[in-house]
């Protein structure tokens, strides 16, 4: 474990978490230039493609499992289709696995940390740092896949200095007895404590809220933020403990660490990104998406939001009704207790988030995820079709911060080996990547989004067609249709659109808005028209 002289540094890190907790800098909008502490190193930023200049409200490119230098070959391509936030996979030193532990390389191993450095499978620090370089000079932001709740789950696989650290670095240890540690026992996803203490999935659980943890992690944050990282997704965001939660779990991770992070990356001269997965619905996964709002200022994933984008591209059905899509105002519609919305409303819509923007900048919607498509594979069968359709619903949409997932290639075996060890030490992925992301109709959708990132929207569904108008009844007018359903249907729907002609940037075809109604050629099934003036 890479602690490089903590022990001198961690009272000037927590000073530094402390001072910035009490100078108000937790939110991610910021309230001025915060002190200069930390020394610039800024990056040599260009815009050559005309990308917006903050990843709030743009397009991420979840670059699942591909190298550093894979990514870099790939900037031109991924700038050119409108994407300018890329994520990573976790790029800290991750578990390797010795004769009998099963497939060697497998992609979830990066997800399994045994200390604290940068360089795995996915490339060296040298190479992260020519990736986050280049990446600047397309105008395109960095983000790192951050794994702060647990490492891996064979403890003798663990740094020293991280596994034998006192006061101990986590809730349990091997050899600990269930009766004297009941964090021992396996994760209770019923009850609250046992869902911020015990083992997920066996994964040994680091006490999030111990000081002397939270210094050795910002220490780490603050590493990939100086090799030019903006922000990061913080894996399992809600097994971490909350400043609301009951006194006796309660902890100041997330004020702490978020602070830390808005306040290096803008030192740094970058726009700072953070958000939290939160998987599962109900309840549970709700609350924990307030209190970050309340808390943490960071934007979240709305899992079941995400999923029923995903149900309704494979049903091909956006009918009304309390279970379906709003005809009017282009919301989903559902059961709280089934569709884990609950205080938040059907659409994590402002008012519900209480002055909080909401669906448009408060959260990261996907049509798929590595964990739908890795671990359950419920996501696997979609076409390109039908992901495009879900991404063109999700993307047009005002601020939103949408992610789109880069896929392996045909073959790809879940617990099998992807990283392949090459002579000069590196590895290549077995399975390699579909480029799905360079289609031209994403890249139409792309681009859509970005010109329009300021503009208001007027949505509604006409049975299985979602319709999003940007820029109603004002001087630059445009819109994006999104067929869900495998059969074509006619167009000629009523629009708050300026009258004029309108080509579709993805056919060609033109259509028509006279006197407040939209007509042209029918839109194919499992289609997307991207309409501008």
């Amino acid at each position: 474990m890479k602690i490089r002289s903590w022990c001198c540094k961690f009272y000037s890190r927590l000073f530094l978490v402390i001072l910035l907790s009490a100078v108000g800098l937790a939110s991610s909008c910021g309230r001025g230039e915060p002190e200069r502490i930390l020394p610039p190193e800024a990056l040599a930023w260009s815009n050559p493609y005309g990308l917006p200049d903050t990843p709030h409200g743009g397009n991420i490119l979840h670059a699942w499992n591909m190298s550093f230098n894979e990514i870099t070959e790939h900037l031109p391509h991924i700038a050119q289709a409108g994407f300018n936030v890329i994520q990573t996979s976790p790029i800290g030193a991750s578990l390797v696995r010795l004769e009998g532990m099963g497939a060697f390389g497998r992609w979830y191993d990066l997800y399994q940390p045994t200390h604290f450095s940068i360089g795995n499978y996915l490339g060296t620090k040298e190479e992260f740092e020519a990736l986050t370089a280049a990446a600047a000079a397309h105008g395109i932001f960095i983000i790192v896949d951050a794994i702060p709740n647990h490492t891996t789950a064979y403890w003798d696989m663990i740094d020293p200095p991280l596994r034998d650290h006192e006061p101990s670095l986590f809730h349990s240890r091997r050899g600990d007895r269930p009766s004297q540690n009941p964090f021992i026992r396996p994760m209770d996803f019923n009850d609250r404590r046992s869902f911020v203490r015990s083992n997920l999935l066996g994964l040994w659980d680091f006490y999030t809220g111990l000081e002397e943890f939270q210094a050795l992690y910002i220490e780490f944050l603050d590493e990939i933020i100086t090799a030019g990282a903006s922000g990061f997704r913080f894996d399992a965001a809600h097994h971490i403990e909350l400043p609301n939660d009951p006194p006796d779990i309660a902890s100041d991770f997330w004020p702490n660490v978020s602070a830390f992070v808005d306040a290096r990356v803008r030192e740094l001269g970058r726009v700072p990104f953070q958000y939290g997965e939160t998987l599962g619905e109900g309840y549970r996964a709700n609350h924990y998406l307030h209190a970050l709002y309340e808390h943490a200022a960071f934007m979240v994933t709305p899992y079941a939001f995400s999923r029923h984008i995903l149900n309704s591209v494979v049903g091909g059905t956006l009918s009304d009704g309390r279970r379906g899509w709003n005809s009017n105002t282009f919301h989903i519609q559902g059961n709280p207790r089934n569709h884990g919305e609950s205080v938040f409303g059907p659409a994590f819509t402002a008012a519900d988030l209480e002055g909080h923007v909401g669906f448009a900048e408060g959260v990261v919607p996907w049509v798929e995820s590595h964990d739908q498509f890795g671990n359950d594979g419920q996501s696997r069968h979609l076409t390109d079709e039908q992901i495009i359709v879900g991404w063109a619903l999700i993307t047009a949409r005002r601020g939103t911060s949408p992610l789109f997932f880069v896929r392996p290639g045909e073959g790809f075996v879940n617990s099998g080996t992807v990283f392949i060890p090459q002579a000069d030490g590196s590895f290549a992925n077995a399975w390699g990547h579909q480029l799905l992301y360079r289609d031209p109709r994403v890249a139409a959708i792309n681009w859509f989004a970005n010109d329009f990132r300021a503009y208001p929207e007027l949505t509604s569904t006409h049975r299985n067609v979602a319709m999003i108008q940007r820029g109603p009844s004002g001087a630059k007018t445009g819109a994006v249709l999104a067929n869900a359903n495998r059969n074509p249907a006619e167009v000629d729907f009523p629009v708050q659109m300026v009258n004029g002609t309108y080509t579709c940037r993805i056919s060609g075809e033109v259509y028509n808005v006279n006197n407040g109604q939209l007509t042209g050629p029918d839109i194919d099934g499992r289609s997307v028209l991207v309409l501008r003036k």
